[in-house]
């Protein structure tokens, strides 16, 4: 019954459905995914793919993709 006042009242019966709370694209995640992401010293061998540091850290690989483009301005070859 009251789905039917909400039509009447409103013209719809969509609800506003709750925020979810970013749990992965955290400050220090985003801190971490750079100094794994990127060479040091010119070394080939210091530099990780998505898949390692999802090992590594626990985060998930399309995260670590979305931190690269997004906060780092990287592009990720999969």
């Amino acid at each position: 019954m009251n789905c039917l006042k909400k039509i009447d009242a409103t013209g719809t019966s969509n609800r506003k459905m709750p925020e979810q709370i970013r749990t992965a694209r955290t400050p220090a995640n985003i801190a971490q995914v750079p100094e794994l992401i990127c060479r040091q010293d010119d070394d080939p061998s210091t530099n990780k793919s998505p898949r390692e540091i999802q090992r590594e850290t626990g985060i998930p690989r399309s995260t670590i993709r979305r931190i690269a483009k997004d906060d780092l301005k990287l592009k990720i070859f999969r």
